[in-house]
């Protein structure tokens, strides 16, 4: 009959542990019954003989029912059998040898989220889980979310690792507001040079200055001597200065804000249970790099740390809001502007006409020529160099981070 289809193999079939005397019996029977329900034979009688075994109960029934009953419900001394399929495959030994549904009662692996002994705890809720997978902490307190792990650092949050998951909590630290851009101000531009000349009608410049005025490098001033005396004059021509110009003024914008570090927090991927710790205690896994070795307990808002084993605060936000602006960059006049040596041109008529040229004299002399005139040119002296000073773009307003989530974590 082994050779008819339907039965289960020899490969199939073991000794269930435990089973002793009369249950040897019963666990007999159900094999029986399996084999002669897949041949498709009567097992009635089976059943009446076992009850003639087993007694009556108080129902009534006979032991052979009991069996019957716990054949057709899967279950004989608390092993798991199947009439049509032979033994389930999500049986464990107890002697810890693996078993055809893949459990293995000596192989917990406590960081996959999965309950490989099938034995109903996962991870780190099975006392098999002990260091250094798992560690003992305190639970969180009431209202608090936790233990969690945390990473802090600058980049990208890292995945969660092994034994943590769902909800992630991510946020971001040390809000950097730079405010505005320093104000700034060009090279001076429109900057003028010119001079101051005096006539002298005294042999030696020994009396007192007269006539003259105030040249701009390329204009033609009309000018004369002193009101009274000879006409011929000597003259004091300064040396050129500058004056006069402006800066163009830069910046004054608002700066885009950065957060100083980032932050995640990874829930525990199974339910908190004692596992092999003791009383008072919560078993979870060992944070892996790069996140915090030390668990953490998280509360949505700006808080204090509780009183307890979790007494580090770190405070992490979602965002940021407010209101800014800046105020508007200026420039100083320019100071610092040089100009070049120039020449100056004596004409013996008011506009400075070439014909009319009597002759030039350099830049930063004293007491010198001898003219009679009626208009003075400056030429060839040019500005360069100076600064301006700037002034403005202070910041109006600030930035106030949002959606805090305080972390305490053991020490």
């Amino acid at each position: 009959m082994n050779d008819e289809p339907g039965w289960p193999s020899a490969g199939r079939w073991r000794m269930l542990p435990g089973v002793r005397g009369g249950h040897a019996t019963l666990a007999a029977l159900a094999v029986t019954i399996a084999m002669a329900t897949a041949c498709g034979l009567d097992t009635g009688g089976l059943g009446e003989t076992a009850g003639d075994d087993g007694g009556t109960g108080n129902d009534g029934s006979t032991a052979g029912d009991a069996t019957n009953d716990a054949v057709a419900e899967g279950v004989v001394d608390g092993q798991r059998i199947d009439a049509r399929d032979g033994p389930s495959t999500d049986t464990t030994a107890a002697d810890g040898t693996a078993l055809e549904g893949g459990c293995d009662a000596n192989a917990e692996n406590c960081t996959n989220g999965v309950d490989d002994n099938c034995n109903g705890l996962i991870d780190c809720q099975d006392p098999a889980c002990g260091t250094p997978s798992c560690r003992c902490v305190d639970p969180a307190p009431l209202t608090w979310s936790g233990p969690r792990e945390l990473w802090e650092g600058t980049g990208s949050a890292p995945t969660c690792t092994g034994g943590f998951g769902s909800p992630v909590i991510d946020g971001h630290g040390s809000l950097v507001d730079p405010g505005c851009s320093a104000c700034q101000c060009g090279a001076p531009a429109g900057a003028q040079c010119g001079l101051q000349v005096y006539a002298n009608d005294s042999n030696g410049c020994g009396g007192s200055p007269c006539g003259g005025g105030i040249l701009t490098n390329g204009k033609c001033t009309s000018t004369q001597g002193c009101p009274t005396g000879s006409g011929n004059y000597h003259l004091n021509i300064g040396s050129p200065a500058a004056n006069g110009g402006s800066c163009s003024a830069s910046g004054g914008t608002l700066q885009t804000p950065w957060w100083g570090s980032e932050a995640r927090s990874c829930a525990p991927a199974y339910a908190l249970e004692r596992g092999s710790c003791g009383a008072g205690k919560v078993s979870i896994s060992v944070p892996a790099s790069p996140f915090e070795a030390k668990a953490c307990i998280a509360w949505n808002g700006a808080v204090l740390c509780p009183s307890g084993a979790y007494s580090v605060q770190k405070v992490y936000s979602a965002g940021y809001a407010g209101s800014r602006s800046c105020l508007a960059c200026a420039c100083g006049a320019p100071g610092g502007v040089a100009c070049s040596p120039g020449t100056v041109g004596v004409y013996s008529d008011a506009a400075c006409s070439a014909s009319q040229l009597q002759g030039s004299e350099s830049t930063g002399q004293s007491c010198t020529g001898r003219y009679t005139f009626s208009s003075l040119e400056l030429t060839g002296s040019t500005p360069s160099g100076g600064s301006c000073t700037a002034s403005g773009g202070q910041e109006v307003g600030a930035l106030i981070p949002t959606g805090a989530t305080t972390f305490c974590c053991m020490p």
